[in-house]
């Protein structure tokens, strides 16, 4: 992998408590499977364990210890939801093929959101509803469809000369 340019921070997990711990710790560019070894965390539960994480962080089951045709019993049921690499020697091909779709994946998915977003408060704002019911909705709106934890409006006072909190939210 540094042949082809690219810089690892490589952290091994053994077992389900040490993958679901490494995941936890966030940052990662990609989870690179291996699924040998006496503790080796099966396929489908890796991969169950990545996409709670993030959905969107590539998995990429790559094994040097199998032949063409063996893959199948390391990783047995991908089912297609990730990356199979036989060869160590394509990974880093397959490596940006995952990453790129991975970007396209989240720039689509958050404007699929920020439209959400919108037609959910054009709808607020067609109900005619009283400006602080209104202020409370779309607080509520925004934080829930764009993954906030907490919200606050704050509006300046009739005369501009201080803000006070018109409303609030929180997940």
């Amino acid at each position: 992998m540094e042949d082809a340019g690219w810089r690892l921070r490589v952290e091994h997990a053994d077992g389900t408590d040490e993958l679901t711990a490494a995941l936890q710790r966030r940052g990662w560019g990609a989870v690179l499977y291996g699924g040998d070894g006496p503790r080796a965390v099966p396929a489908r539960k890796a991969l169950a364990l990545v996409r709670l994480a993030d959905p969107h962080l590539p998995f990429l089951a790559v094994s040097p210890y199998v032949h063409a045709g063996d893959l199948a019993a390391v990783v047995r049921g991908l089912d297609g939801a990730a990356a199979v690499v036989p060869d160590p020697a394509e990974l880093p091909r397959a490596l940006r093929r995952a990453l790129d779709s991975t970007r396209l994946r989240r720039r689509v998915g958050g404007a699929h959101r920020f439209l959400l977003a919108q037609q959910a408060v054009t709808d607020h704002v067609a109900a005619g509803l009283e400006p602080g019911e209104l202020l409370a909705r779309t607080l509520a709106t925004l934080g829930e469809t764009l993954g906030w934890s907490c919200g606050a409006v704050w509006r300046p006072s009739p005369d501009g000369s201080e803000l006070h909190c018109a409303a609030t939210w929180h997940a």
